[in-house]
């Protein structure tokens, strides 16, 4: 499950379930240069598994929110229309969205989704199902499938608070959400880290420096100071790469003739 960047207009706009949807599947699809998306409207509708009256209606509701701008292609010979293609208009703060939740998530279920997102952020989030319910103008039992749906697919991980700090017993009072990262995007970053750590031992070893990179200690949070090998000025200046060589020779180069000026008018009669 990879991620891209939305925008906080996706649940500030007022949009209904279906056409939230569609906008953050346009602005995960658009063409990040000119934000133009061009899927033709049977490709978009197989990918959301909606019926194209429901992607006429979408698109209607988005065109007169002056989220979108739609202009029309047609041919020079048959003057047929041949494609529809929208300007994805960007307004608001972004936000980083799961592509698989666009994708395979229910209209609803994907509006809880988003302002869960909104909110909480890289941090956890405590609401009620009632203002979830007022918010997105939903039944409580369609948010309470809603939450199930999302924490059974792992999209965000749920916890349930209690009253006992604001009224001395145990009663629930709200649920609070965090959203999870994906477990491909967890494992790049793995990856990445292991490549890193290759590199540098590669270098170390180059360098001949027999340096070892000891593992950071579970029960502190401090980063380990890593062995850093010097190298003399000696050393510096046989290593030299090609093009700091020839910087190198430019640089005595007109240090000679600043100095060979500087002789030739102090040489002239005053």
């Amino acid at each position: 499950m990879d991620a891209f960047i939305a925008t906080t207009a996706v649940t500030n706009a007022g949009l209904s379930a279906r056409a939230a949807r569609l906008y953050a599947f346009m602005q995960e699809n658009r063409n990040f240069q000119t934000d133009i998306f061009m899927w033709r409207k049977a490709k978009t509708c197989a990918a959301l598994g909606i019926s194209e009256a429901t992607y006429a209606r979408a698109i209607r509701e988005l065109r007169e929110k002056e989220l979108v701008r739609e202009t029309v292609r047609f041919s020079e010979i048959t003057k047929r229309q041949l494609v529809s293609y929208y300007y994805v208009c960007h307004t608001g703060h972004a936000l980083s969205v799961e592509s698989e939740a666009v994708r395979s998530l229910s209209h609803s279920t994907f509006s809880v989704y988003m302002e869960i997102a909104r909110c909480c952020g890289k941090e956890s989030w405590a609401v009620s199902r009632r203002s979830l319910a007022k918010k997105l103008k939903l039944s409580m039992r369609t948010i309470t499938r809603a939450v199930r749906e999302l924490a059974t697919k792992g999209f965000i991980s749920m916890k349930s608070e209690n009253r006992l700090h604001i009224c001395g017993n145990r009663g629930q009072t709200f649920n609070r959400f965090r959203l999870r990262f994906s477990r491909e995007r967890c494992a790049r970053r793995m990856r990445f880290m292991a490549c890193f750590l290759h590199v540098l031992r590669a270098l170390a070893r180059a360098a001949g420096s027999r340096a070892s990179f000891p593992a950071p200690p579970l029960d502190k949070f401090d980063t380990p100071l890593y062995y850093i090998p010097k190298v003399n000025s000696k050393e510096k200046k046989t290593k030299l790469s090609p093009i700091a060589k020839l910087k190198e020779i430019a640089g005595r180069i007109k240090n000679k003739i600043r100095q060979w000026r500087r002789s030739r008018k102090a040489a002239l009669p005053d």
